[in-house]
């Protein structure tokens, strides 16, 4: 059985078969980055004011 991040970003992470999913998630890089807000927070940032925009303009959709 082969564990992926998500359905959103399907990338193939491990091997149940092969190693736990404790060790899966705790060890793995791409797991490690997502648990880590602040690799995030300037692409946060970024949304937020395009949302914000958004919002104040009654004619944009997003």
């Amino acid at each position: 059985m082969l564990v992926f991040t998500g359905g959103l970003l399907p990338i193939k992470e491990g091997n149940l078969k092969e190693t736990s999913l404790q060790k899966i998630y705790r060890d793995s890089p791409i797991f490690k980055n997502l648990r880590n807000p602040d690799k995030y927070k300037e692409n946060a940032d970024n949304v937020n004011i395009g949302l914000s925009a958004a919002a104040q303009d009654p004619g944009h959709t997003l």
